[in-house]
């Protein structure tokens, strides 16, 4: 992605690498998907099996590649050491519940009747319910992170406007950033929107409700 040449105001660089990780982290969802077509469309249980796992395999890449890309951003601000750190934290932690997940439905196909008693079902209720919770947790802390780095992308240095219209980059960096974004946020092609394409509607919207300067 050559995002170590990447150059310009911090804003932008800032806001690019966000968008190169949600980007990123989005095609897990691809790969999820692709898991339950190869599950539920397969004749043969063992290949649609095989599918099922690579699908989530690819998924767990996906969303380590998205904390790696975060990792590379060279922190120049306490803030920004912060948001580096949850990002990578949030990233990792929807990877760990694609890992988990994967590692369940193992547990569940290899576990025999016997072992279905009311308590193993309780464990595996309160198992699914946690991973969500953490799941839920992480798209929170993505949204947060990203409004606060929209919020340090808009020029507040002067004091006397009535209104903050522009923003601390130039109006070749917010056209790039949009056309990212745009793409992005339209990713899931009609639709619903996903903890990743969510944020990218909120760096459209900042984008172009806020003016640039050449």
């Amino acid at each position: 992605m050559g995002l170590g040449n990447v150059s310009g105001s911090q804003a932008y660089v800032r806001l690019r690498y966000e968008v190169e990780a949600l980007t990123a982290a989005q095609e897990s969802l691809a790969g999820m998907d692709a898991a339950l077509r190869d599950l539920d469309g397969s004749t043969s249980p063992t290949m649609g099996l095989a599918g099922m796992i690579t699908g989530m395999n690819q998924a767990h890449d996906s969303l380590t590649c998205a904390a790696y890309i975060v990792g590379q951003y060279r922190p120049v601000t306490e803030d920004d050491e912060t948001t580096r750190a949850i990002l990578i934290s949030v990233f990792n932690r929807e990877a760990n519940c694609v890992s988990d997940s994967l590692a369940h439905g193992k547990e569940l196909l290899l576990r025999s009747a016997s072992q279905q008693s009311n308590a193993t079902k309780l464990k595996d209720a309160e198992r699914i319910s946690a991973r969500t919770a953490s799941q839920n947790q992480a798209a929170t802390d993505l949204l947060e992170i990203t409004t606060f780095s929209l919020l340090r992308a808009v020029d507040t240095s002067d004091a006397h406007a009535k209104r903050a219209e522009y923003l601390a980059m130039s109006c070749g960096e917010r056209s790039d950033l949009l056309t990212r974004s745009v793409a992005l946020a339209n990713a899931n092609k009609g639709g619903e929107k996903s903890a990743y394409t969510t944020p990218a509607t909120f760096i459209q919207k900042v984008l172009t409700e806020h003016k640039c300067r050449n």
